[in-house]
């Protein structure tokens, strides 16, 4: 490892998702972050903090945690994950960590993370060699299919670690393109094709509305659903949510 000294820090913001949540790991009812998942975060951001540091073939692995759960966390309000390095024990590498979500603590505590090659994983542990399976979800926003099996992707995906990636789709431009049959549209409480009533409902879901409100109007992300549109045509999906996986395909 490239020389390395105790006293860096850095802060990664991670916004929390559904299946993030300690209800979706099989504690019902508990619709809050998961210790589990606060501590993955925790470890993102202590790779992250030491990753330029890695010689060629090197990674971490996670040893010791000492953490405490101080506060409850929700779902879509972004948390501020610090990871500090307070000691550099030869390969061993000790962090001294704090979750918040705005002015709440919500974890802290240490983390142990010792330095090995990656070469000891390559065939007896994680075959880091060969190219992990891929999840990629199909979905539209406005479906409730699609958002019951949101609740449920991202823990199957970790279960099986296996990557997953989100691919939204417009499905009523998909239904356009392959002619079929479009979805029923229109809500008659909500005009959600204007962008005040988005951000107001995404702030009554604990979500940020101003980036909800900025999204509508970003260029960027038309320019992925239109991308997203043609490979969903090409890979003849015809209904949402679909889950491809690797070369199988089937409806969820």
């Amino acid at each position: 490892m490239k020389s390395l000294q105790p006293g860096i820090e850095e802060t990664v913001e991670i916004v929390p998702r559904p299946d993030d949540t300690a209800a979706a790991v099989g504690n019902a009812g508990i619709d809050v972050i998961a210790t589990t998942t606060l501590i993955l975060y925790i470890e993102t951001a202590c790779d992250q903090l030491v990753a330029p540091y890695y010689e060629s073939g090197e990674a971490t692995v996670g040893t010791r945690v000492e953490v405490d759960h101080l506060a409850p966390a929700s779902i879509g309000t972004p948390v501020q994950v610090s990871a500090k390095l307070e000691q550099v024990r030869g390969r061993r590498l000790i962090f001294v960590n704090d979750i918040r979500q705005g002015t709440t603590s919500v974890m802290s505590g240490y983390h142990h993370r010792n330095v090995v090659p990656m070469g000891d994983f390559s065939d007896s542990v994680t075959h880091a060699d060969r190219e992990p399976p891929v999840i990629d979800f199909w979905f539209d926003f406005h479906s409730p299919w699609c958002y019951l099996a949101s609740t449920r992707i991202g823990a199957l995906a970790r279960e099986h670690r296996v990557t997953l990636r989100w691919r939204p789709v417009h499905l009523a431009n998909l239904m356009d393109k392959i002619d079929g049959r479009r979805p029923l549209e229109g809500n008659d409480a909500f005009d959600i094709t204007d962008p005040e009533t988005l951000a107001e409902l995404a702030g009554r879901c604990a979500l940020d509305a101003k980036r909800v409100r900025s999204a509508t109007t970003d260029e960027s992300y038309k320019q992925v659903l239109q991308a997203n549109l043609t490979e969903a045509v090409a890979n003849e999906i015809f209904g949402l949510p679909t889950v491809i996986i690797q070369t199988t395909q089937r409806l969820i």
